[in-house]
């Protein structure tokens, strides 16, 4: 269940006449109430706190654009119970309203026509946007006639990719991903809950005890037999996503929907293998805009044959560096002790600069340390992202470097 910053109850497809009715004209909650499971209303009570409503008189403005009235007739904006009649201005009116109405019985105002079509529109907003504070509030992907306003669908999907592949890094499996458990704080923050079905990859695990208790939608396939794994949690992160976007109709605004794709087939021989390799392929899609010139690309092929070249094997437990501050020291740290030299003493220190764990490397002293220097001035002036990009296509590099049992020791 994502947290949204708001959620707006548009009933532009309900418009109203209102002397054609002669009667109030309203946006009706109900619906929207009965359609929520017993956990996303207990949500919707918990954390809806407040709203923004507004009446517009449709196309009256001069450039024929909607006229917000509500200034001029807020006073008539009543919210009622189920029973229409009974009307609701307890603290915790949100989440108790059946009907928000225009209540005609006032007077309407002399200036504004009354022979229009007018529809309410409603904003509602969690506790956080409220008191102006960062908590994990929710509220389930909506359905019609509600429609999302999303700080950035995009940033919410990366940033949420990037904690489950943190997840992944340090062996957990979280087991329990369901749009409940993952809250979105009102600035757009995603943070990953309730690890009550945790597992580290080395326990045994249950498929009946886990998500599927939960899930809504279909299983992966690997159910079968009884598989969940890494793999399977990038299945439902992305239907997830998959459900959110597609309830919203928000298609058009997310640009990572070839990386979606690769995540959700149900055959895990068909589907991306990691959220390491999710979070390189989003790497790339955000790469495809950014332009390197044709010094740039000498400086990063010299240094990407080097390593290429010096590195010929890694093993089961070699892992990229990724934190950029850290290769940037090792990088700083093999140059000053290089200084004198023409070519690195230790091939070693330079794959150990990009790599963790267990590799093999030729040790005839073949790099010149010319080409490291050149690299590591390019990469200080290197931006966050640009250095994510030149490191993604490193490890793309890397990738081709043959892969060896734990067993077979190297040098």
């Amino acid at each position: 269940m994502f947290v949204l910053k708001e959620v707006v109850l548009d009933t532009k497809n309900h418009i109203i006449n209102a002397v054609a009715t002669n009667d109030n004209f309203s946006a009706a909650m109900k619906p929207f109430f009965d359609s929520m499971s017993a956990e996303e209303l207990t949500n919707w009570k918990e954390f809806v706190k407040n709203a923004d409503v507004k009446v517009y008189q449709v196309g009256t403005n001069a450039d024929g654009s909607d006229k917000d009235i509500t200034a001029q007739i807020g006073s008539m904006v009543k919210f009622y119970e189920s029973n229409g009649t009974t009307e609701v201005t307890s603290a915790d009116k949100y989440s108790k309203i059946a009907t928000i109405k225009v209540d005609l019985n006032n007077n309407w105002p002399t200036d504004l026509a009354f022979d229009k079509n007018y529809y309410i529109e409603v904003k509602f907003y969690d506790a956080a946007a409220v008191n102006g504070e960062v908590k994990g509030d929710v509220l389930n992907s909506v359905k019609l006639p509600f429609t999302v306003n999303i700080p950035s669908i995009n940033d919410i999907f990366v940033q949420t990719i990037s904690g489950f592949k943190y997840l992944e890094d340090n062996g957990i499996m979280h087991r329990d991903i369901r749009p409940g458990n993952i809250l979105v704080s009102t600035d757009g923050i995603p943070k990953i809950i309730d690890f009550g079905f945790g597992k580290t990859t080395q326990e045994a695990i249950d498929c009946t005890k886990s998500v599927s208790l939960n899930w809504a939608y279909s299983t992966p396939e690997e159910f079968v037999n009884n598989i969940y794994d890494h793999k399977t949690e990038v299945y439902f992160v992305g239907k997830l996503f998959e459900r959110l976007i597609g309830d919203n109709n928000i298609s058009q605004l997310f640009k990572y929907s070839v990386v979606l794709e690769s995540m959700i087939p149900p055959n895990p021989d068909n589907r991306i293998s990691s959220f390491q390799e999710v979070v390189r392929n989003v790497t790339s899609e955000n790469s495809l805009l950014v332009k390197f010139s044709k010094d740039e690309k000498n400086i990063y092929s010299n240094m990407a044959d080097s390593f290429t070249g010096v590195c010929t094997k890694m093993y089961e437990d070699t892992k990229y560096v990724e934190d950029l501050e850290i290769i940037t020291a090792k990088l700083s740290d093999l140059l000053q002790k290089s200084i004198l030299e023409t070519y690195l003493q230790s091939n070693k220190d330079l794959i150990s600069c990009f790599v963790s764990g267990n590799f093999r490397y030729i040790t005839k002293a073949v790099v010149q340390v010319n080409q490291v220097e050149r690299f590591y001035e390019w990469w200080n002036q290197l931006s966050k992202d640009r250095k994510i990009i030149v490191l993604n296509n490193l490890w793309t590099r890397f990738d081709n470097i043959e892969r060896k049992m734990d067993d077979d020791l190297p040098f």
